[in-house]
């Protein structure tokens, strides 16, 4: 609902301007529009809706140009590896606007109810997931294992849309992915939809499984530690993504960036994502919040 539709009078009898509205509201995707005289189809065009950070009323509004240059325009970034006493930048191609990015990020999300895609908090969390392959038959494969055969180094890759071209043509997993690898796809289709995003690495990253808020280890009586099947974890560094929109489902305070994470780590909800939470809940241990 909203959308809105108007005609202007040109200078040629046989020519019509046709301008189409559409709310700040709508489901984005692909959209097919017809024109008919008469009862019969005359004319007809396709077109891409996406989220828009220049609107006022959109949910992702940004108000500053640059920064809507860096989040949503730049097709090149950074992504920081290595540890944070050798913090080692690694350039990576995002290539949002190719158009195997459009067409892998208009297949995942016609695996979207219709409802959900005119929400980026929903986009966003349905994305991470099916950039992750883990319980979806999504984009990219993880492998930690360092046996690399039948596919292609984490390394290897310093791009997303070589990854997605493959995802597009096979319809199938792409191998293999790491963190940086995962942070680097998602931030492409996330801004092919028109959500700010950006890279993120924190550095001596604690994995915690059981929502303590801190990071536990355990020994015996001779001071040996004590490994457990779900052993808790620090990785010298990490990749996830944030994304900038507002949540009016939340309380006052908690917009503007929100933290999402494709790298299968914990389920939620059923499935292997993570997101958006917001980053101010993040650094203040509020982990009551959705998501």
């Amino acid at each position: 609902f909203g959308w809105t539709i108007s005609y202007e009078a040109t200078n040629r009898k046989s020519l019509v301007k046709i301008f189409l509205k559409s709310p700040p509201t709508a489901i984005i995707g692909h959209y097919s529009a017809f024109i008919y005289i008469n009862g019969k189809m005359r004319q007809s065009t396709k077109f891409l809706l996406l989220f828009n950070p220049w609107n006022k009323n959109d949910i992702v509004y940004m108000d500053d140009e640059r920064k809507r240059w860096e989040y949503v325009n730049n097709t090149h970034t950074i992504i920081y590896m290595g540890s944070h006493t050798h913090v080692r930048p690694r350039g990576w191609y995002l290539g949002q606007f190719q158009s195997y990015s459009i067409e892998a990020a208009l297949i995942i999300l016609d695996r979207m109810p219709a409802e959900d895609r005119s929400s980026p908090i929903r986009v966003s969390r349905f994305f991470s997931a099916m950039v992750n392959a883990n319980d979806d038959n999504g984009v990219l494969s993880g492998n930690w294992s360092g046996n690399y055969a039948n596919g292609t180094s984490p390394n290897a890759w310093n791009g997303s849309t070589n990854i997605l071209a493959k995802y597009v043509k096979y319809r199938a997993p792409v191998r293999y992915g790491q963190c940086w690898v995962f942070c680097g796809v998602l931030c492409t289709v996330l801004r092919t939809c028109g959500i700010p995003t950006r890279c993120i690495t924190t550095y001596n990253s604690f994995h915690d499984h059981d929502g303590s808020l801190s990071w536990e280890l355990y020994f015996n009586r001779f001071m040996r530690p004590v490994y457990f099947k779900r052993q808790e974890t620090m990785w010298n560094y990490h990749c996830w993504n944030e994304s900038w929109m507002d949540r009016k489902d939340l309380p006052p305070g908690y917009g503007g960036w929100q933290i999402v994470d494709s790298t299968p780590q914990e389920r939620s909800q059923g499935s292997f994502k993570c997101g958006p939470a917001p980053q101010i809940a993040v650094k203040e241990g509020d982990v009551d919040l959705l998501f």
